[in-house]
């Protein structure tokens, strides 16, 4: 697959970036949190909004290309302890969790 998909980079003269595909299908592509669920055919946003999930995972993949947290070789572990500390952050900044914020 990975061959296949590198040929037709060159075809096209794209590039071919991996990244670690972690939660990509359980992040709100639109804030970076994890304050959504994904059923289905929807990922529905703590909002209310509800995206299409490929959609949006397919945006957090491209989103993860340039994140510098991030990195391919973490373990899930860690990429899920980011994701936290983003979602604590949103919570914090948009006073929706103020009792842990500091």
């Amino acid at each position: 697959m990975r061959d296949s998909i590198q040929k037709w980079a060159d075809w096209t003269g794209s590039v071919v970036t991996e990244v670690q595909p972690s939660y990509t299908s359980q992040v709100d592509s639109r804030n970076g949190t994890l304050l959504g669920k994904r059923t289905g055919d929807n990922f529905t946003g703590f909002d209310g909004v509800v995206l299409q999930a490929d959609h949006n995972a397919a945006t957090n993949v491209l989103s993860r290309g340039t994140d510098k947290d991030i990195t391919r070789y973490m373990s899930k572990a860690e990429v899920q302890a980011v994701l936290l500390r983003r979602t604590a952050r949103f919570l914090c900044m948009n006073g929706i969790e103020s009792a842990r914020c500091s």
